[in-house]
């Protein structure tokens, strides 16, 4: 339920800017908070509860990376 970060593979560090270490063992909205408030917790907590997998096809979400104001939205299958 606290969505416990286990495997950071080198893509998703990539992607959110972050190493493996500042992301193992932490909790995913602590580790990378602007994934809150975006309906991402929703999902997950829908995921957990019915054990049904959620398909989606370019969505869009923002994330921080770089020196971006904002951060860059990003698209994700």
């Amino acid at each position: 339920p606290g969505y416990i970060i286990e495997l950071a593979n080198p893509r998703m560090c990539a992607i959110w800017n972050r190493s493996p270490a500042s992301l193992l063992g932490r909790p995913l909205f602590e580790a990378v908070p602007e994934l809150a408030g975006k309906g991402v917790e929703q999902i997950l907590e829908g995921i957990r509860r019915t054990g049904e997998p959620v398909v989606g096809n370019e969505v869009p979400l923002h994330v921080a990376r770089g020196s971006a104001p904002g951060g860059d939205e990003l698209y994700f299958n």
